[in-house]
């Protein structure tokens, strides 16, 4: 028997874990972690061990782990010994995990293996201007200018990551103006070598005396990273005919404009060749519906876009859980360690059902692809990124469909006894209820028609389940597991998540990752969420109830799109 941190070591098993020391954990470049790992003899006899080895799982992994042999190549029966396992982290920003196996075997032959992981923490930088402190950007905009002036704008260089950053300098590497090198651009104050701390930043001044025509200019600057990866940024100005009809500045990002309006838009962004993937804009708010982003290069170069969930736990998915992405081959075994979400490696069209948001992805189209989320509201926070294949730039297209998210509140849910919710008035256009169990226990959604009380107060129920219909106010023959929909009264279609909750494939819920074992042939199941959807105009007032297994909090969110006779004061109204 082996044991790490005090927990017994499963025998084969190569995905490590924090709780018993296998996954080593984060460091930064320079830094080494060690970890003590102590061989029982459980047996009635001596026992006389082999030389413990090493095997690499993801590339050249051994090599940068040192391992201590047993303080004693024999152990009594009843007794013990150990063996150390350290990792330094020598700085490879481009393959931050390392995993390895760890292979013990005695003379008579019996062995024991098991995995063991590292991450690398790098650090992250951005910039920021400083008369916009604390908002993100990869590219600052110096705003517009008159021919014949110069502007100064002091830049912020933040480190946001994990570990410090070791600064050889600040440069500007390359400058265009119309297609053309020019030399607009310099750094007044650049950052001198230096190390930023997690947390800590530079300030330093940034000079644009454009000497030639109106127009857009742009530089791509770069700051040397030496115990990481370079950061690079962009530099962009307009120079105007005159300070009284100034060219807009250019858009670079989303605006999903007011509640219950739908839009679209358009901006270009520029892209790097294979440097890494980046943030297409900020991110795709919760309570947009019929999300289409669609991203193509002017120059027909290949890109792929991906998307990732940014509301997940953030120390196991430190940039949130990918959601399309393309991974290589060798990123693609299931030792890797590399996160490559559920949909992205087809160059056919793809979709997946994820905490119940249609996710569409376009397949690889070179030069131009799109993700659509069709018939849906975002339910999490949702970042798109891109990685090019050579430098260039793309137009980034966008839209939703109109669609009202109301505000989000919290119902209390009693031990197995129902509990109102809220009352749907009349006039409202296609209701969604998304109702949550905030402990991820399982809880039942139900709908009654609040205007007829001939039999029950409650009303009718719509959706209900109970034990024996002739005892109970069963509902409208809406009784199995599965998901299902049907009409009401002839005029309101229902649609229901079914009694089992929201279902995406293939996910596992206490980790959010996908499911690998093939002998599991079934989807997951969140019995914690149900939902709810009212196609057409409700015609009538509808109670909302929630049955919960055991008591606890339930978070109720809910959205409707628009329609001519809809009162837009309408919302649902809930206990809170």
């Amino acid at each position: 028997m082996i044991q790490g941190n005090n927990r017994d070591l499963v025998d084969g098993e190569l995905y490590p874990s924090v709780l018993d020391d296998t996954k080593l954990g984060y460091g930064c470049t320079g830094e080494a972690v060690l970890k003590t790992f102590t061989i029982f003899n459980t047996g009635s006899s001596e026992m006389s061990l082999n030389t413990i080895t090493m095997e690499d799982i993801s590339d050249d992994a051994v090599s940068k782990y040192s391992l201590t042999q047993p303080t004693s190549p024999t152990v009594a029966a009843g007794s013990s010994t150990t063996f150390d396992l350290e990792f330094t982290f020598a700085g490879e920003s481009y393959d931050p995990f390392s995993r390895a196996k760890v292979l013990v075997s005695n003379t008579d032959g019996e062995d024991f293996e098991f995995g063991v992981s590292t991450t690398l923490d790098i650090a992250q930088l951005q910039v920021q201007l400083q008369s916009v402190p604390d908002r993100k950007q990869d590219s600052i905009d110096l705003s517009t200018l008159a021919i014949g002036t110069t502007l100064t704008e002091t830049v912020k260089l933040v480190n946001l990551g994990g570990c410090s950053a070791d600064i050889a300098g600040t440069s500007i590497v390359e400058e265009i103006k119309d297609g053309v090198v020019s030399s607009d651009f310099s750094l007044v104050s650049a950052p001198a070598s230096t190390s930023l701390a997690t947390g800590e930043s530079a300030l330093f001044d940034v000079e644009w005396d454009p000497t030639g025509s109106s127009g857009v200019y742009t530089a791509i600057a770069q700051t040397e990273v030496t115990n990481g990866a370079d950061f690079n940024f962009t530099l962009t100005g307009d120079l105007g005919i005159n300070t009284e009809s100034p060219t807009p500045a250019p858009i670079t990002t989303f605006d999903w404009g007011a509640d219950c309006e739908a839009g679209n838009g358009a901006f270009t962004k520029t892209l790097e060749k294979k440097r890494s993937y980046v943030d297409i804009g900020e991110a795709i708010p919760t309570g947009k519906f019929d999300v289409y982003i669609g991203l193509e290069t002017q120059d027909n170069e290949d890109l792929d876009v991906w998307l990732f969930d940014l509301d997940v736990n953030r120390t196991t998915y430190p940039e949130g859980k990918a959601l399309v992405r393309y991974c290589t081959r060798r990123e693609l075994r299931a030792n890797s360690g590399v996160d490559c979400g559920y949909i992205g490696q087809s160059d056919e069209p793809d979709w997946y059902v994820y905490k119940g948001m249609n996710i569409t992805y376009s397949g690889w189209f070179e030069g131009s692809e799109y993700i659509w989320i069709p018939g849906s509201m975002t339910k999490t926070t949702l970042q798109m990124k891109a990685y090019a294949y050579a430098t260039g730039t793309a137009t980034v297209t966008y839209s939703w469909a109109a669609s009202c998210l109301g505000t989000p509140f919290t119902s209390y849910l009693p031990e197995k006894d129902i509990e109102y919710v809220g009352t749907v008035p009349v006039g409202l256009a296609d209701l969604t209820v998304f109702l949550s169990n905030d402990a991820g226990e399982d809880v039942d959604i139900q709908l009654y028609d609040a205007d007829d009380t001939t039999e029950f107060d409650v009303g009718a129920a719509i959706v209900a389940y109970c034990g024996k219909e002739s005892t109970c106010n069963f509902g409208h023959g809406l009784t199995d597991d599965a998901p299902q929909s049907g009409y009401y009264d002839s005029s309101l279609y229902i649609e229901y998540s079914g009694w089992d909750g929201i279902i995406d494939p293939l996910v596992d819920l206490d980790t959010d990752e996908e499911v690998t074992d093939n002998t599991q042939q079934w989807p997951s199941i969140y019995a914690g969420q149900e939902t709810i959807t009212i196609l057409g105009l409700t015609d009538r007032n509808l109670n909302i109830y929630s049955f919960g297994y055991k008591a606890g909090q339930a978070t109720v969110m809910y959205w409707w799109t628009l329609a001519e006779t809809l009162d837009r004061a309408g919302y649902l109204t809930g206990r809170a």
